[in-house]
């Protein structure tokens, strides 16, 4: 008997929207993290680069996904690695493409996060982890290509809190809803 699909894996129910609005999420948790420790320094723990590498990854399969990868194509050929992810979605997209330094950070991050090494300690600290606030500008950048190609209603930013976040975004701030966007919203946010 075959085991039953779970939710990720059943193509329906895998939707760029759906994946983007869970990337914001896992990026508002990194964010949220490294502010309440209030560190001094650039540096961040297991926490922070999970939910970061978390929301990159699904930020990128959400590109794919939009591209027409199949959720089955995303967890065969990719995995959980970040590099390869990024190559495959900026294929389509010159604007996903990173400078030099920005690339080698971001796969230097990669090799790290498609280990689990940001989820499991096994020997001990992780060492060699590039910086933070590097990486977390790295992951705003996609995530903002992402919002503009999957999201160009906005719905996603609509909420205050997340579009703090992104204040310097070029969209416009949101408008407060009405009662009619509200219901739309949640229809929407019911077809995610």
């Amino acid at each position: 008997m075959a085991k039953p699909l779970r939710n990720h894996e059943i193509e329906e129910r895998v939707t760029p929207s759906g994946m983007l609005r869970e990337a914001v999420e896992f990026f508002c948790a990194s964010v949220a993290a490294e502010r309440s420790m209030s560190l001094d320094f650039d540096y961040a723990c297991s926490p922070v680069f999970a939910n970061l590498g978390q929301a990159i990854e699904l930020t990128l399969k959400a590109l794919l996904r939009e591209d027409g990868t199949s959720p089955k194509d995303m967890r065969d050929k990719f995995g959980h690695n970040l590099s390869k992810c990024l190559e495959h979605a900026s294929a389509r997209r010159n604007s996903l493409k990173l400078e030099p330094v920005e690339q080698n950070t971001f796969d230097s991050f990669s090799a790290l996060y498609s280990f689990k090494d940001y989820h499991y300690f096994g020997a001990g600290i992780v060492t060699g982890a590039p910086s933070h606030l590097a990486v977390e500008k790295i992951a705003r950048s996609i995530l903002r290509q992402a919002m503009w190609e999957i999201d160009p209603g906005g719905l996603i930013l609509r909420c205050p809190n997340l579009h703090r976040l992104f204040s310097d975004e070029k969209r416009p701030p949101p408008q407060p809803f009405s009662e009619e966007d509200a219901v739309a919203a949640l229809k929407a946010l019911d077809r995610i």
